[in-house]
């Protein structure tokens, strides 16, 4: 289990671009522990954050993403890290600021905590597989490392 001992220290894991605009819940108490990962919203869902440790480093990432919000009819869509099928109320398009000028994106699961419903039973949504949460989890932790190391850091 990772821990985080302070406000500071949180805030410190994000990258110099997305400190400005971190908002951390009045709520959260020191020393934050988590597993593998956990993000939260601020309150009106427009940006969310992502703290995620990578499986195979022990590297610690911290994200903050804006959600876009699809206007009309709904649309059914994927998440590009574990294939749960939703609707655009369920997996929304999520940007990230590379620089001042050019955001990339990708469509994730709500809350952005892919891996945390790992141990919940399949829904309706999910896809068939015959993989182990285990390797699940590890398949989820590549593709999130392999977005953030290629786009963000």
């Amino acid at each position: 289990m990772k821990r985080i001992e302070s406000k500071e220290a949180l805030v410190k894991l994000f990258r110099e671009l997305d400190q400005s605009s971190l908002f951390v819940p009045p709520d959260f108490e020191f020393p934050l522990g988590f597993t593998h990962s956990f993000s939260w919203t601020e309150p009106g869902g427009k940006r969310s954050f992502l703290v995620f440790e990578d499986f195979s480093t022990d590297q610690i990432f911290a994200v903050k993403f804006e959600r876009s919000y699809v206007s009309g009819e709904a649309k059914v869509s994927m998440c590009d890290w574990c294939h749960r099928v939703g609707s655009t109320s369920d997996v929304h398009l999520y940007t990230a600021r590379v620089n001042k000028s050019r955001t990339v994106g990708s469509y994730v699961c709500e809350g952005l905590d892919c891996i945390d419903r790992l141990d919940s039973m399949p829904s309706k949504n999910s896809m068939p597989e015959t993989l182990r949460a285990q390797e699940k989890a590890h398949r989820i932790s590549e593709k999130i490392s392999r977005f953030l190391k290629s786009n963000l850091f």
